[in-house]
């Protein structure tokens, strides 16, 4: 059985990803076209799109057959059968800390966000926002913008 941790991280992990599909859609009315590039990928990239998808299923689907399957729930070395109330706070608290910063993050792309990397399918470089302090590494990849602000 799930415990209120469990449910409590599958509607932080649900809410993440409803977020990130929205600021997905508004990206991409932003920039007036789509910001799914995978379809688009050639070479290694295309491995990196395989991978993303494969993430996405398992981010779906990976909480169910752990519920599903008692013989992974005792393989698992963090199940505590819900004893360690302060470890599930403390994780739901990080959790939900990083969903926040990632979708920040999305956000502060504006119409420059994209998921994924295709030739000539760039948007210009950020710098502000959470961009201030670290360049999103795609986008140096993308734009081989060397000097870019770090």
């Amino acid at each position: 059985m799930i415990s209120g941790f469990g449910w409590a991280a599958l509607v932080l992990l649900l809410g993440y990803l409803v977020l990130f599909f929205w600021g997905s859609a508004i990206a991409a009315r932003a920039a007036g076209k789509p910001v799914w590039l995978f379809a688009r990928a050639k070479g290694r990239d295309r491995w990196a799109a395989i991978g993303f998808r494969v993430a996405f299923v398992l981010a779906f689907t990976g909480p169910l057959v752990w519920w599903a399957s008692p013989v992974l729930r005792d393989m698992d070395v963090f199940w505590d059968k819900g004893s360690t109330v302060m470890l599930g706070v403390i994780g739901l608290f990080v959790a939900g800390i990083g969903a926040l910063l990632a979708f920040a993050a999305q956000m502060s792309m504006g119409s420059s966000w994209r998921v994924g990397v295709a030739e000539g399918a760039t948007g210009n470089l950020v710098s502000e926002g959470l961009y201030r302090f670290s360049c999103n590494p795609t986008c140096r990849l993308a734009l081989n913008c060397k000097n870019a602000p770090n």
